[in-house]
């Protein structure tokens, strides 16, 4: 399945909804990436937090 197979089809919540509205942001920062690509961006995301934490990968 495909990033883009969840294409986000509603608007951004409101100010008010925060979680909503971090989780909206999240998606629609992905959206249109195959699942390879979205495979390895958190790969790398969690090497750099490693990495920041002085745990050795």
């Amino acid at each position: 399945m495909d990033c883009d197979s969840r294409r986000i089809l509603s608007s951004r919540p409101g100010i008010f909804y925060q979680r909503d509205r971090a989780k909206w942001d999240a998606w629609k920062a992905v959206e249109g990436k195959s699942k390879e690509e979205a495979m390895n961006d958190y790969i790398t995301k969690v090497k750099q937090l490693l990495e920041e934490a002085g745990i050795a990968v």
